[in-house]
């Protein structure tokens, strides 16, 4: 049955990039044909028409069956093990298959090189560029995954490739749900090897029996008509619907975005989690019932190589102050998406720079996993001329620039402010205070998460 509801497929356009790798000698090696003036020039203006020999293709489900279940098994094989660029790689791939199956496969090389921040075992999986784009990472479903209960049931409706589903499958049965038969079908290879039962049906996120499901997992489509939203009336399914479920199976875990509309009467019984992995945050999840471990609360989920660092709070407002201390503080990305940098100082003691709490400052040093720490060696009025000669006293020659509330990109501040030449390093904040643009000049991080 298809659905209505779920993530919606887009077949990328295909911009090949090269890609070299080792691989073993065993492993057979396409050979290069002669050099082709018509090819390189195809690949350097980006035409994946001209590379593929067509101007349209279309990628179906017949298509990812011959690569992932028929002689194009082997030729995956063959295109990831070679150490030839991409440009080279598609017109010998022209050579044996359709333009179809050419851009499929080497869109799966891309792929799954693109894949290794977010999955161990990407070089096993497969994807779609839309879908790997929305996959949760590894890590972060693993962490979600310790929510729900071990041998419990749990639905993972708008499954995509499976980035939650593989992490839900090791600890107990679990059932995928999406309307897309491609994202079914890889996310069924996906899978292939959990450890309990997992099913996958393609059919409508609503039509679905949650009744004797203990919880549920949804990632509801964010981009409806082409436009990514973050208010829940503009999902699919919408906030009506998404109530829906909740009364039905009270266990419910929603993915959302980060910046989603929070102030709504929806969320008032859940626990509000920002998780951040990689130097950014990923992802809200609303928890309902046994789900919530802080009813009613935020937490921020700061995820370091080898842990997790949980803040949990409420908002507050902070002091604000216009002197900047010894050291200046940037919050980690979690604890601002939760909106917590005020919950923060009040406890770390350290004052406002700026509304929000982008940037702290304090007095006294501190080590924490929720922030990063500089140590301030001027602050002054923005000015480009004074900054560039502080700088150039300093033998600074190596500048990172990090704004916010200002219009001025940090690239054009580099440009004005630093000079071509000094072994030192060195970062500049620029902020806005009121009307005036602040700078503050640090040394470089002095306490940094992985």
């Amino acid at each position: 049955m298809r659905s209505t509801f779920s993530k919606g497929y887009r077949q990328p356009h295909l911009f090949p990039r090269n890609r070299e790798s080792s691989s073993p000698t065993s492993r057979p090696k396409l050979q290069t044909p002669s050099s082709n003036e018509s090819t390189r020039r195809a690949f350097a203006f980006g035409n994946r028409e001209r590379l593929a020999g067509t101007t349209t293709l279309p990628i179906g489900i017949d298509e990812y069956r011959w690569m992932i279940e028929g002689e194009g098994k082997s030729w995956l094989a063959r295109a990831m093990a070679s150490s030839d660029p991409i440009h080279r790689l598609i017109p010998q791939l022209r050579k044996a298959l359709s333009a179809e199956q050419t851009s499929l496969l080497v869109e799966q090389v891309q792929l799954r090189a693109r894949a290794e921040q977010k999955f161990s075992n990407a070089q096993s999986m497969y994807f779609t560029a839309a879908l790997l784009e929305q996959a949760t990472d590894e890590r972060v479903a693993q962490l979600k995954a310790t929510r729900f209960a071990r041998d419990t049931t749990v639905a993972d409706i708008c499954c995509g490739i499976g980035g939650d589903l593989m992490a839900l499958a090791q600890r107990g049965p679990t059932l995928g749900v999406d309307r897309q038969e491609i994202a079914c079908y890889l996310a069924t290879s996906n899978v292939a090897k959990a450890i309990h039962d997992c099913q996958i049906l393609e059919q409508d996120a609503l039509t679905i029996c949650l009744d004797e499901m203990d919880s549920v997992h949804i990632d509801p489509d964010r981009r409806v008509g082409g436009r990514r939203s973050i208010r829940l009336e503009n999902h699919e399914p919408a906030r009506d619907q998404l109530l829906e479920m909740q009364r039905r199976c009270g266990n419910l875990a929603i993915k959302l975005a980060p910046a989603t509309d929070t102030h709504d009467d929806f969320f008032q019984d859940a626990e509000l989690e920002w998780i951040g992995s990689r130097r950014d945050c990923r992802q809200l999840m609303s928890w309902f019932g046994n789900l919530s471990r802080e009813p009613n609360r935020r937490t921020a989920t700061v995820m370091s190589a080898t842990e997790e660092h949980h803040w949990v709070g409420e908002i507050e407002e902070a002091d604000i102050t216009e002197t900047v201390g010894v050291f200046l503080v940037e919050p980690h990305a979690p604890i601002l998406a939760a909106d917590l940098a005020g919950h923060m100082a009040n406890r770390e003691g350290l004052q406002r720079l700026i509304p929000g709490g982008g940037y702290l400052t304090t007095d006294r040093w501190s080590d924490s996993p929720f922030y990063d720490t500089y140590r301030v060696q001027m602050s002054m009025a923005y000015r480009p001329k004074r900054i560039r000669a502080a700088l150039s006293i300093r033998n600074i020659g190596q500048l990172t620039v990090k704004t916010r509330g200002v219009v001025i990109s940090p690239d054009q501040i580099r440009r004005e402010c630093c000079p071509k030449k000094g072994g030192e390093s060195a970062v500049l904040f620029v902020y806005r205070w009121g009307e005036r643009i602040m700078a503050v000049l640090t040394d470089p991080k002095s306490a940094a998460i992985d």
